[in-house]
């Protein structure tokens, strides 16, 4: 039973975490913020790897050649209340079949999505046992 148990553990933790970090980040080593201009702020809808969202703008400008200003949606809006003009894009990748990784530019002022950018799906082959 144990050995089941801890089966469906690490089938979960890959199908909610591992497996779509993989994915994000892929999407963006394949150009997935190549349609980005530098300065412009990324908000990321699934932070997988550190909890810390000035990390992800060092891998993304290691990837890009870009400076970004990068913020983790679970702290809220942060764009809402700055004056500054440039443009803000949604980053988001979460768990599924398939892992679908976007890029959406967004309202600078209250993120509503304006468009999409650049989409990717990818399938995921991880059985999901029921919970």
């Amino acid at each position: 039973m144990a050995f089941l148990y801890n089966v469906f553990l690490v089938d979960r933790r890959s199908y909610e975490g591992s497996f779509p970090a993989i994915v994000l980040d892929s999407f963006v080593r394949n150009g997935g913020l190549n349609d980005c201009d530098s300065g412009s702020v990324i908000i990321l809808h699934n932070d997988y790897y550190w909890q810390a969202p000035n990390l992800y703008a060092i891998l993304f400008k290691y990837n890009t050649g870009k400076d970004f200003t990068v913020y983790d949606i679970e702290h809220g809006f942060p764009c809402k209340d700055s004056t500054d003009k440039a443009k803000c894009y949604l980053l988001a990748c979460p768990a599924g079949n398939p892992v679908v990784a976007s890029l959406s530019e967004i309202n600078f002022y209250d993120g509503s999505i304006l468009r999409l950018v650049k989409k990717s799906e990818t399938p995921c082959n991880i059985r999901r046992m029921p919970e």
